[in-house]
């Protein structure tokens, strides 16, 4: 019942993202998407982590929230945009962080609280690859007008060779 918020907001940015696909890429709409699942996500794991029911589950699932989010925002930001694609390569970090990190809360259920050191490293290392490039790839999507101005594609046609060359950012 406390995701049901992140849930119909999910929901809602994922139709608009559906739906969208015009000449030229509204990169406004594609940033704030995916900022709002980013920090949505944030926000509904971060209220779950503070909870202090003392119950780890309530707080495994919080990390989770706020991991599961940092997938999500890539995606659906490029997904506005029309690159799924490229959202499904800034989203595979964040998506294998989620499930190292699930996989780790199997071995040690307490592993935010009272996790040694070095699992609370491991932890805070799946968390940072996960933001990070959840963060670069929500980023990536605002430029994505920029990459549709400056990919030339060519006919190459010489002595005994013919194609097509690409070139620009890419």
């Amino acid at each position: 019942m406390r995701q049901l918020p992140s849930i119909a907001a999910l929901v809602t940015l994922s139709t608009l993202a559906l739906g969208a696909r015009a000449e030229e890429p509204n990169t406004g709409a594609a940033f704030l998407t995916g900022a709002s699942v980013f920090f949505a996500s944030m926000g509904v794991g971060g209220l779950l982590l503070t909870a202090k029911s003392g119950d780890h589950s309530i707080e495994n699932a919080g990390w989770l929230t706020a991991e599961s989010g940092f997938t999500a925002a890539p995606i659906l930001a490029h997904g506005i945009v029309g690159e799924w694609a490229r959202g499904l390569v800034f989203a595979a970090p964040p998506a294998i962080s989620v499930g190292a990190t699930a996989t780790l809360f199997g071995i040690q259920p307490d592993a935010i609280e009272n996790g040694k050191l070095p699992k609370q490293r491991i932890l805070w290392s799946f968390f940072c690859v996960g933001l990070f490039s959840s963060a670069a790839g929500v980023v990536d999507a605002a430029f994505a007008d920029r990459r549709v101005h400056s990919v030339v594609v060519a006919p190459s046609v010489g002595a005994g060779s013919f194609g097509l060359e690409v070139g620009g950012l890419l």
